[in-house]
Formats: C-alpha cells, structure tokens, sequence
C-alpha cells in the first residue's frame, strides 16, 4: 500500500496533499467541517476508481497507483502560489 500523507490544505471544494500537488474534489457528502474527504470515486470504470484533480482534471485510479498523493500538479504553478496572483504568462490565468 502507497504511502498515505496528511492533507496539508482545504479549499471549500478540494483538498490537497502536497505542495503544488493535484487539488481533489472533496466528497459533498461524507466532509465536514475540520475533516475533509477526498471523493474517491470521480472516476469509477469497472475496477479503476480514484480522484479528480480541479486544476487540470486528471483522475487517477487509486488501485493501479497508490502514491497519486505525492504527485505535482503540472498546471499548479508554485511562483504565482507565494506571489499571492498569477503572473502575466502563467498557464493558469
């Protein structure tokens, strides 16, 4: 089994694991306030299940890959995080 980290920051609707990290959708119905829950069933084809990333939208199956936690989101831009807006060329503007 993959390595499990502590989610490290909530957004109304998603959560994320690590630093420039893939944003989750949360599950609207399981999360409360102070115990956030990634959706894991965003992608749900016969055996493959998992997460859907709201930046760039990739699901990812939680079976075939168990440190999808870890992964950096590609459109998740670490500059324009600590700059607190995004700058002129940033894919995410």
């Amino acid at each position: 089994m993959g390595f499990k980290p502590e989610i490290i920051e909530v957004t109304d609707e998603g959560a994320r694991y690590v630093e420039r990290g893939h944003l989750f959708y949360l599950d609207k119905w399981i999360s409360m306030p102070g115990a956030p829950h990634v959706d894991s069933w965003r992608l749900n084809s016969g055996i493959h299940n998992g997460p859907e990333c709201m930046v760039c939208h990739k699901v990812v199956c939680d079976h075939c890959n168990k440190d999808f936690r870890t992964e950096v989101c590609e459109l998740v831009c670490g500059v324009c995080l600590t700059a607190g807006s995004h700058k002129m060329d940033c894919p995410n503007r």
